[in-house]
Formats: C-alpha cells, structure tokens, sequence
C-alpha cells in the first residue's frame, strides 16, 4: 500500500513539473526523485481502519539553480493546497504537508545544483490494510 501512495504522489508531481519522477536515487543528469523517509500509524481503530503519516522526500538535480527552486516551490505549493488526492479501495490520502521546502543541499563539480525537501503524507488505511 506505502508503494502505490508513493507511486501516486510520484505521478501527480511528474505530472506538475511536466518531468518524469523516479523513485530512489536522483539520477545522474539530473531530474526528480521521491523516496521513503520512514512513517507508522498515527492510530489504530476497532474496524482496523488506520490512520497514518507517510513522510516522503522530494529531490531535484540540475545545472539551473532557478529553474529548480522555482519548480519544486510550485510543485510543493500545489500539492499541499490541492483539493483532489489520490485514493484506492485500501487507503485514501486527505492531506499533503509540506515539512521542509526545497532547499539547496549540494554542488557538485559538474555544476548540478541538489535540491532537496520533504512531504508528510496524511492517509487512511482501510480495513486492516495497515502500514
């Protein structure tokens, strides 16, 4: 289940920044990436319904500093205030946070600038699918 909410925060933000988004390392030209950060469930209900945070890193490589914090900024402004979040049968997203914005984290000597930044993913795991 942690999977397929990756997959689909991953597709919605390839489909904000009009790039493809991997899942793992950055790539070595550059590009986007989201990954696991860790998360557990928040509680625990009698239906075995879940309620459970899921916080993911968002990274970007590039040779243009600008064009790279300005796309990320967006892209976290427009997930975390959108209206339509991804849902299964097993789990449905109500929120996306933002819990550190693009920043610059390294320069490599090839002129790449890495940027990198975190969501808190909010969902509900739905009859015992939990974690």
């Amino acid at each position: 289940m942690r999977d397929q909410i990756l997959k689909s925060v991953a597709d919605m933000l390839g489909v904000l920044l009009n790039a493809p988004v991997v899942i793992g390392p950055i790539p070595p030209l550059g590009g986007y990436t989201v990954d696991f950060e860790g998360g557990a469930p928040i509680e625990i209900f009698r239906s075995l319904t879940s309620n459970e945070e899921l916080p993911i890193v968002f990274n970007g490589k590039s040779e243009n500093q600008q064009d790279l914090a300005v796309s990320m900024n967006t892209a976290h402004v427009a997930l975390t205030t959108s209206s339509a979040l991804p849902f299964a049968e097993t789990w449905q997203i109500y929120a996306i946070e933002t819990t550190a914005a693009p920043r610059l984290i390294a320069r490599e000597q090839n002129k790449n600038y890495i940027y990198g930044s975190s969501f808190r993913i909010k969902f509900f795991a739905k009859g015992g699918q939990n974690g």
